[in-house]
């Protein structure tokens, strides 16, 4: 499953592993959490199909089960370069005569949360 940094708007990543109920039992079950962020809606869905495939062929090597949940977050969005929140905060830079770092606009990612449960025969 390919995680990190995958492109200059696309990261995915799983930050929680849980499972088992003692430190010398084989667990019965794990619990995964991870995301995937990006600004395009073509590339977060071919991430999300891909780390899905991944979890999918992994299970289907190992003989267990696996049940998987995906929310969808918010949708990323851009605003033209002349909107009002840009305006609003661009007056408010110069006001305070901080100036810009970056040609980027300001955005908000898109997210999509991936909860996977593995569960292990007995």
């Amino acid at each position: 499953m390919q995680l990190g940094r995958l492109d200059h708007e696309t990261t995915a990543n799983v930050g929680m592993i849980e499972g088992g109920s003692a430190v010398n039992v084989v667990p019965d079950h794990c619990l995964l959490r991870g995301e995937v962020r990006g600004r395009d809606e073509v590339k977060l869905a071919a991430q999300l199909e891909h780390m899905l495939e991944a979890l999918a062929l992994a299970a289907a090597e190992t003989g267990v089960d696996v049940e998987v949940d995906v929310h969808e977050d918010f949708h990323g969005y851009r605003h033209a370069p002349d909107a009002l929140p840009l305006r609003i905060a661009n007056a408010a830079m110069a006001e305070v005569g901080a100036q810009r770092t970056s040609h980027r606009r300001w955005r908000r990612l898109g997210q999509q949360r991936v909860q996977t449960r593995v569960v292990f025969p007995l």
